[in-house]
């Protein structure tokens, strides 16, 4: 299981870089910043998933 966390690099007032930590080995967990970081309210589905969800919700109007 990998267990991540979240480094925040500040630059006065202002966020300059945003990491991923494995708590375990304390390496970043990708160096080359090709990690996503999503936010809480912010889901990832498939084309179709987004596209059957949508019509319902329009429907239900």
């Amino acid at each position: 299981m990998l267990i991540m966390a979240i480094g925040l690099l500040f630059f006065g007032d202002e966020i300059e870089e945003i990491e991923s930590i494995d708590v375990v080995t304390s390496k970043r967990s990708c160096p080359d910043g090709k990690c996503r970081h999503l936010s809480a309210n912010l889901y990832v589905a498939p084309k179709d998933i987004l596209q059957q969800v949508l019509c319902m919700r329009y429907r239900m109007k």
